[in-house]
């Protein structure tokens, strides 16, 4: 029933049946998890579908809610009307917090611990590049799995050519979200 966009639409669509083929209309409600009530975000509509702006709901956990009925095609005393609940749904327009500890320049090299957290989905990935982002490297988490809202990576970059001044770090969550941070070494 949801399907999450990664950067600008959350987009819900349903499948309906009718068993006299009459014309079907559509609302959607939407209400945060646990709260006790529904706000309607669209009625009237026609379409199996329903877009929403990443912009239109604060970051949070959501259910959703579509009621179908029969009236365009009834009296208002015969129609019939039906819903469906969505599966909780994460918005999450928020990056993920990045933190570099300990970070030291060494002879050819940086060494330290890059932690990652997001209060809401997952990180993902995290990465370095050595050469102003060119080529990204994975930085494995301490953990060695990857899937945690806190991560925590051991940073061992060596082999930094002379010419080399600046690393970065960036982390990804399952949102879409990216954080980026980065050092330079003295000249």
């Amino acid at each position: 029933m949801v399907s999450e966009a990664i950067f600008c639409t959350l987009s819900l669509s349903w499948t309906d049946r009718d068993p006299n083929d009459d014309t079907l209309e559509y609302s959607v409600h939407v209400r945060s998890v646990g709260a006790p009530s529904w706000t309607r975000l669209a009625e009237g509509l026609r379409q199996n579908w329903f877009n929403i702006n990443r912009d239109v709901l604060s970051d949070g956990k959501y259910i959703f809610k579509v009621v179908a009925t029969d009236a365009p095609s009834n009296p208002l005393d015969q129609a019939r009307e039906d819903f469906r609940i969505s599966r909780v749904v994460t918005m999450d327009a928020a990056p993920p917090r990045l933190r570099a500890q300990d970070v030291r320049v060494t002879e050819g090299g940086w060494v330290g611990t890059i932690e990652v957290a997001d209060d809401l989905s997952p990180v993902y990935r995290v990465e370095y590049s050595r050469d102003g982002g060119v080529t990204w490297s994975v930085l494995p988490t301490e953990d060695g799995l990857c899937d945690q809202l806190q991560e925590r990576c051991r940073l061992a970059v060596s082999g930094l050519a002379p010419d080399v001044h600046v690393l970065l770090v960036r982390a990804m969550e399952y949102s879409g979200n990216l954080a980026v941070v980065s050092g330079s070494t003295p000249h």
